[in-house]
């Protein structure tokens, strides 16, 4: 009986091998992934108590919701903070080139004398999203104190902005299974279609209407009141369509996944929803006027902020500051992305510029989404004649990677000595 039970253990262990060959997963598979990657069930590791907040038995105090780190940014910098994650947004020398941006940029206030006889200060804090990630000394943001650009919606405080203020972990989709929503089988940054009964994650499990952002206990939907929360802050617009390069993440390969390198150009194609999901915090930067009708003076930002035929005429033309030769076919500049438009085919690999009639721009054209460089999260350096003479190019002891603020990418080399702002992309003023 024994021997007839250890053969069946074994044929179903074979069987679910075998079920699962070929199969590549990664840690959150678009959803949620095991518990203890992320909690510690008895609130210890290796047996010794963590400590911080004073949750716990009495007179022992633990970190919150029984997290790995101090805080909900630890705990997610724990695996994305060296250079063998699968998804790295923290270095230590800015070399994480992933699209998002590397939030070491946070700790690097540097001087620069943008011309003779004159010193300028670019603050750390300028840099991007201040997440307060306390085991990797990131913290709130001193120069502001709320999202800025609210619009209509209840501001979001910077002293609560942490890594799941934007991705919901557990990877929920509308709610989640609780809600009646089919299984996720995996991650929906990639392309990928769903087998039949299941549904794809989020785009980088960023978060929906149905998630309460920055407290992973609070069910969804938010309920009003929230602790910490008195104005019960909650999200209008779900995630962005778009599709990301599915390649490694090492140093060589980032190159790559920017389309920067001699290697491809794999880079993120984005769809639609970009702006109005940053505009869950940021509603009043979203201007959907398209280019030349705006009432607002603020850029055009969103899915029908069109970018019309003479723009995306510009876009395919400009090369380079002296060169505009360039064809729709080859346009593409990971440097200055777009949105293709709701409906439209996206491959991480395409090469092709914008049409006339779909394609957007949006907040992600001239920012990036986790941190840069320069001042304002831009994607280059705004406050430059010459993008190679770029504040953090020329700073005094800059102590990071040689050009990791374009992504490893020589300006000079690549565009010349006399390349100017990329704004030119688009409306060719150089």
């Amino acid at each position: 009986m024994k021997a007839t039970r250890l053969a069946l253990v074994l044929m179903a262990a074979a069987a679910l091998v075998f079920a699962f060959a070929g199969a590549a997963f990664a840690f959150h598979d678009g959803g949620v992934a095991f518990c203890e990657g992320c909690h510690t069930m008895h609130n210890s590791l290796g047996g010794v108590s963590n400590s911080v907040s004073g949750w716990g038995s009495p007179g022992v105090t633990h970190n919150q919701y029984l997290l790995k780190g101090t805080d909900p940014s630890s705990t997610c910098l724990n695996c994305h903070s060296h250079s063998g994650a699968s998804y790295q947004v923290l270095s230590t020398d800015g070399s994480a080139y992933t699209p998002g941006g590397d939030f070491y940029w946070l700790s690097q206030t540097y001087t620069y004398s943008p011309w003779s006889g004159n010193t300028s200060t670019s603050q750390g804090q300028n840099h991007g999203h201040t997440v307060v990630a306390a085991d990797f000394a990131l913290s709130t943001s001193t120069i502001l104190t709320v999202a800025p650009g609210a619009g209509t919606q209840p501001v979001y405080y910077a002293s609560n902005l942490a890594c799941n203020s934007c991705h919901n972990p557990h990877g929920r989709v509308n709610g989640g299974t609780r809600n009646g929503q089919a299984p996720v089988m995996g991650s929906g940054s990639y392309g990928n279609t769903a087998p039949s009964g299941t549904i794809l994650g989020n785009y980088r499990l960023l978060a929906d209407t149905y998630y309460a952002p920055g407290d992973p206990t609070v069910y969804d939907p938010a309920p009003s009141g929230i602790a910490g929360y008195p104005q019960a802050f909650t999200y209008i617009a779900n995630a962005p369509i778009a599709v990301a390069p599915n390649v490694g993440h090492s140093a060589a390969s980032m190159h790559e996944v920017e389309g920067l390198g001699t290697t491809g150009i794999e880079h993120t194609d984005y769809g639609s929803g970009v702006a109005e999901w940053c505009g869950n915090c940021h509603q009043g930067f979203v201007n959907n006027a398209a280019d030349g009708t705006s009432t607002t003076h603020r850029h055009p930002a969103g899915d029908t902020a069109t970018l019309g035929a003479t723009i995306a005429g510009f876009y395919n033309e400009y090369v380079s500051t002296g060169n505009i030769h360039g064809t729709s076919a080859n346009a593409y500049l990971p440097l200055v992305p777009f949105e293709r438009g709701a409906g439209a085919t996206l491959s991480a690999s395409s090469t092709a510029g914008p049409d006339g009639v779909k394609s957007a721009v949006m907040c992600l054209s001239c920012h990036r989404a986790h941190a840069t460089a320069f001042d304002e999260m831009t994607r280059w350096d705004t406050s430059a004649d010459f993008i190679s003479a770029s504040s953090a190019l020329i700073a005094t002891a800059k102590p990071w990677a040689a050009n990791a603020p374009y992504y490893g990418w020589d300006i000079v080399a690549n565009m010349g000595s006399y390349q100017r702002s990329l704004c030119n992309k688009c409306h060719i003023q150089d």
